[in-house]
């Protein structure tokens, strides 16, 4: 088979698997919206079993918007309202691990 034909077949193959990826990410996401959502996520009953811990949250606007002007003195609208991907990575625990929020 001719070596272009090979990789474009590779390369298929790799987008694939980002794409299958990204979907199995996309899975394990919810979205939390205010802070009542928040502390029920991470001080709920729920959120102590194993079998119901979701991965990582996805930080609504409502919340950013309040954690923003409540703790950082910021002004409302000033950043991305939880329209730019803005998410936090809980581990098995509980415990924020990673986050990914415009400041």
């Amino acid at each position: 088979m001719p070596k272009i034909f090979l990789a474009m077949v590779d390369k298929c193959c790799i987008m694939k698997a980002q794409e299958n990826k990204r979907q199995q990410e996309d899975k394990k996401m919810i979205t939390i919206n205010n802070r009542n959502e928040l502390e029920n996520f991470l001080y709920g009953a729920d959120s102590t079993s194993p079998d119901t811990l979701i991965g990582v949250a996805r930080i609504g606007g409502e919340l950013l918007a309040e954690a923003l002007s409540s703790e950082y003195n910021m002004i409302d609208g000033f950043f991305p309202m939880g329209d730019e991907g803005e998410y936090i990575e809980v581990d098995e625990e509980g415990n924020v691990v990673n986050d990914f929020l415009y400041y």
